[in-house]
């Protein structure tokens, strides 16, 4: 039996770009999600920017600094940390003292929010 391998080109702008961000602290750390990308945060004290069109965020972690471009489902499980998101449809908190601003949805009619875990706060940027 022969085998034939076809390779398969892809656009780099058409393949989500999955990312994981785990230990450490003090970091600033960018990424690009590309056209929906999964991205778990799981570090502390850091300045995290992600681009691109987010499937999925999930941040741990505590008193992180979040600049999101577009998230379809924004998870906030760590403590105090600080996020401005752009667009977003839908945020849970997890954790404590969480504080997020977003300023439109990416897709539905208004963000669904739930705001679990003690003293959250998200809200729309005026």
């Amino acid at each position: 039996m022969m085998t034939i391998a076809i390779p398969v080109l892809a656009s780099a702008d058409s393949k989500p770009a999955d990312k994981r961000f785990t230990g450490g602290t003090g970091q600033t750390v960018s990424h690009d999600c590309g056209a929906g990308g999964k991205v778990a945060i799981e570090i502390s004290s850091s300045n995290i920017t992600l681009t691109g069109a987010c499937a999925k965020v999930e941040l741990g972690g505590s008193q992180n600094t979040v600049t999101i471009a577009s998230a379809i489902e924004l998870v906030v499980g760590g403590t105090e940390n600080r996020g401005t998101v752009d667009a977003v449809d839908s945020i849970t908190t997890l954790g404590n003292r969480n504080t997020l601003t977003y300023k439109r949805t990416v897709k539905a009619k208004t963000t669904k929010l739930a705001l679990l875990g003690k003293g959250n706060s998200a809200t729309v940027a005026k």
